[in-house]
């Protein structure tokens, strides 16, 4: 199981952002770079564990507005 956690781009975690699951890291990676503008920006294949760079729209305040936002995505075991 991979799972995926939300947090901005000087790491804090974000937690109104649910948390996503997937079946194995392949999976992961290509579900996420079909729903997202992404770029990898590191990544330890022994580890088990991916960072991404995200562009995204996410609700801001009380959750009527939305923005596109860049966010990172660590995508872990």
């Amino acid at each position: 199981m991979v799972t995926g956690s939300w947090y901005t781009v000087d790491g804090k975690n974000i937690e109104g952002l649910s948390e996503l699951k997937f079946s194995d890291m392949a999976n992961a990676l290509s579900e996420v770079e079909a729903a997202y503008e992404c770029i990898v920006l590191e990544e330890s294949e022994r580890l088990g564990w991916s960072l991404l760079q995200v562009k995204a729209v996410v609700p801001i305040k009380d959750g009527t507005v939305k923005r596109k936002s860049t966010l990172r995505l660590l995508l872990s075991h």
